[in-house]
């Protein structure tokens, strides 16, 4: 049973002048980790809302074999009004292959060269992407070859400005950016549920928070360019039954001695059977925790902000 609560979105004070903005993301077998630090996974295939914050909004397209391994194949947002875009891990007009996966762009539905744009800036290193927004957003990802996933989003990395988020709530699977992690886990109307620190955060109880509250399944309210015969109905597939990954199997010593305790590297590890998808979610992860710690706010101690009324 999930206890919900009913949110009054407040904001606790700064003890001193906060930092530009916060980030939150997600890496591999989607891992995600919200702007307030928590840490939980949503293995599940469907278009997602990431982010929503007033008129900006950004989603995600996760897909994989099953319930136990998806991962996001591509990214898309409209900032304040302005034509959706959206970047795929696929071939298309106008692509660029980094890391060995094909990056294909889309404004407004149509194919357009990888480069920046009247609406964002868009810079390219040796290995990641990031699109910076007039509003100030920033999304940052590095695409990916997999040999068990194919091509894919390893990490994204979204950077919102205190602008951005001091006068309107934010939802979504990142969660809200104000220093309290108890309140990150929400109903698309803005009722809080109850965040499960007790291993919760993996699994059925986890899925059935993503399918049940993020999963996109109106057509008309996706973001994303649908290549070849594809449409929203490819990729929806919140309805499927949760299928747990087998972690019944002992790591080898080879994948413990790389992934010591971290939880993503050993079950992306376990559950593919590829020391590199293990070693991608060790790196990724650190990335996303990098830039989350690096950008966010300054810490708030975690007082209540809600009552709470079980149902």
């Amino acid at each position: 049973m999930l206890r919900r609560y009913v949110l009054t979105p407040q904001r606790p004070p700064p003890s001193s002048a906060p930092l530009p903005g916060s980030s939150a993301g997600a890496y591999t077998d989607p891992h995600i980790v919200t702007f307030d630090g928590f840490h939980y996974d949503c293995q599940a295939n469907g278009e997602f809302v990431l982010v929503s914050a007033g008129p900006f909004q950004v989603q995600g397209r996760f897909v994989g074999p099953s319930t136990s391994g998806t991962v996001m194949m591509a990214v898309a947002t409209a900032d304040d009004g302005a034509v959706p875009v959206s970047i795929a891990a696929e071939p298309g007009p106008g692509s660029i292959v980094l890391n060995g996966s094909p990056v294909s762009m889309y404004l407004g539905g149509e194919a357009t060269p990888v480069q920046s744009t009247a609406c964002f800036v868009l810079a390219i290193d040796e290995s990641s992407i990031d699109l910076e927004f007039m509003s100030g957003m920033k999304l940052s990802f590095s695409p990916r070859q997999s040999s068990v996933f194919g091509c894919y989003l390893e990490f994204l990395n979204i950077f919102l400005p205190n602008a951005l988020t001091s006068d309107v709530p934010v939802l979504g699977l990142l969660g809200s950016p104000n220093g309290n992690a108890f309140d990150d886990w929400m109903t698309p109307g803005g009722e809080l549920l109850e965040v499960p620190f007790d291993g919760g955060q993996r699994g059925i109880e986890a899925y059935e928070y993503c399918t049940t509250n993020w999963c996109i399944q109106d057509a008309a309210d996706s973001l994303f360019h649908y290549s070849g015969n594809t449409s929203h109905a490819t990729f929806s597939r919140c309805g499927d039954a949760y299928e747990p990954a087998d972690l019944s199997s002992a790591p080898s010593t080879e994948l413990v001695d790389l992934c010591g305790d971290n939880e993503p590297c050993l079950i992306d590890g376990l559950v593919t059977g590829d020391e590199e998808e293990a070693r991608a979610a060790l790196v990724a992860g650190a990335i996303v925790d990098s830039a989350r710690v690096n950008s966010s706010l300054l810490s708030f101690s975690p007082t209540a902000i809600a009552q709470g009324v079980a149902t």
